[in-house]
């Protein structure tokens, strides 16, 4: 059969012939079909194999030049992608601060650019935080604001008598408090015990005069006549209580005689009149 003399020609010269001449379309590298597979196989889930190669093949010349090189990229997957907890997905602890978490965040979102799901992820994680420490933040004004109302409330001054009265009274000493409610609690037994048809009139007495004598000491004898009178005071008003709890609680009644009940109600005003009032 016949051949051109051209090709002839260029076969002595070494040149390619008019159909070896044409140029062949540019053929995808293997790596880049291996990659695509991978993460077709995998999705973006594929993890443990946080990294997936990826390969484009990039033609240069507009005028269907010569095929350009492959360039090959890296695509990072983000590995907490099954993770529900913000706190972790970022990274932090729930006691970090406002720039820590926003640190986080920023790395993360460079780190894993390339992954789309894994950037909406974290961003995700990040607007729930914020949205926590927000809700912490009211949580912590309101225990505030109902705090201030009851400190408030607390720090509202009492009436003039009320403040009148609470300046007459003081706390003493332990010992000496002990000392006083012990005797007067001796002196109800001691009525209990031996239960007179008069009543314990001289158990009476005696805690009486004693209230005399605490009040005036605890005042270092400046004036004996308050004492008294107040001595007094405190024995008709317990005398009073004597007198109508039993009308009010009939069950006392039955226990002993009426004087009895009113002196031993007596003794507990005594008492503490001789231990609390200034």
């Amino acid at each position: 059969r016949c051949v051109k003399p051209s090709a002839l020609v260029a076969s002595a010269a070494g040149r390619p012939s008019d159909r070896s001449a044409r140029p062949s379309a540019p053929s995808t590298p293997p790596v880049v079909l291996k990659a695509a597979a991978a993460f077709v196989a995998g999705g973006a889930y594929a993890s443990p194999a946080h990294r997936l190669t990826l390969a484009r093949a990039s033609s240069l010349g507009a005028d269907g030049g010569d095929a350009g090189s492959a360039s090959i990229e890296e695509v990072q997957v983000f590995p907490r992608m099954r993770e529900r907890d913000p706190w972790r997905v970022l990274g932090v602890p729930e006691e970090a601060d406002t720039e820590e978490i926003q640190n986080a965040r920023n790395y993360l979102v460079e780190t894993y650019a390339s992954h789309v799901r894994g950037v909406e992820h974290v961003e995700m994680a990040y607007d729930k935080v914020l949205a926590l420490r927000l809700k912490q933040r009211r949580k912590q004004k309101g225990v505030g604001r109902t705090g201030n109302r009851m400190k408030k409330e607390d720090d509202t001054p009492p009436p003039p008598v009320v403040q009148r009265i609470k300046a007459m009274f003081a706390a003493p000493p332990k010992n000496t408090m002990f000392q006083r409610l012990a005797l007067y609690l001796f002196f109800g037994v001691w009525a209990l015990a031996k239960p007179s048809p008069s009543g314990p009139s001289f158990q009476l007495a005696l805690s009486l005069g004693l209230c005399i004598y605490f009040l005036n000491d605890k005042r270092q004898g400046s004036k004996l006549w308050p004492s008294v009178w107040q001595s007094f005071v405190a024995l008709l008003i317990g005398w009073m209580i004597g007198t109508i709890v039993p009308v009010v609680f009939p069950a006392f009644m039955p226990l002993s005689s009426p004087e009895l009940i009113c002196s031993l109600f007596a003794f507990v005003t005594l008492g503490a009149t001789a231990t609390f009032l200034k």
